[in-house]
């Protein structure tokens, strides 16, 4: 009990378990260009309940796939938490 207490603990000082900032991504080119998402940044906090929600084609799944690091954002994020922003940016 004592040693997941601690883990607790250690957890909570951390700071966010997810924090992004200025996350882009686009799709096309010239006239065609779709900007799915623009300069988003939201943080998450361990232990916290969030829920995704807007309209078909807002660019949910987009922003889940670059925070999963299945896809590449456009450019490199001001921050993307864990320190492995360098393997988003393509």
């Amino acid at each position: 009990m004592a040693q997941h207490q601690a883990a607790d603990s250690a957890l909570a000082t951390t700071g966010p378990m997810v924090a992004v900032t200025d996350l882009r991504r686009r799709f096309g080119t010239g006239e065609r260009t779709v900007h799915a998402l623009r300069g988003i940044g939201f943080s998450i906090e361990c232990g916290e309940l969030t829920a995704l929600k807007g309209r078909p084609g807002s660019g949910k799944t987009t922003l889940l796939n670059l925070v999963g690091l299945a896809d590449h954002a456009d450019q490199r994020p001001g921050e993307l938490s864990g320190g492995q922003q360098q393997r988003v940016a393509g």
